[in-house]
């Protein structure tokens, strides 16, 4: 995976029905403060939010992007 960042949501789940609750509003969240960098340079995958880029300072560029997405909506990637 030369070149890719990969940022990933940590999630802590009580059961299994919770569980899926929570990834899919995650994912619902996501797909929506992201709507405008999918398929340009993102890909999400359940809780992972895949940045590429050929270049490290495209990648630097593009990450920048989506932590100002999710600042902008008061939402914090860890």
């Amino acid at each position: 995976m030369d070149g890719k960042i990969l940022l990933r949501i940590s999630m802590i789940c009580m059961n299994s029905y919770s569980c899926c609750l929570v990834l899919l509003m995650v994912m619902r969240l996501m797909n929506h403060f992201l709507c405008a960098f999918i398929g340009k340079f993102i890909v999400i995958y359940f809780d992972d939010i895949l940045v590429y880029n050929k270049s490290i300072d495209g990648n630097i560029e593009h990450l920048c992007y989506v932590l100002n997405a999710s600042k902008n909506e008061n939402y914090m990637l860890i």
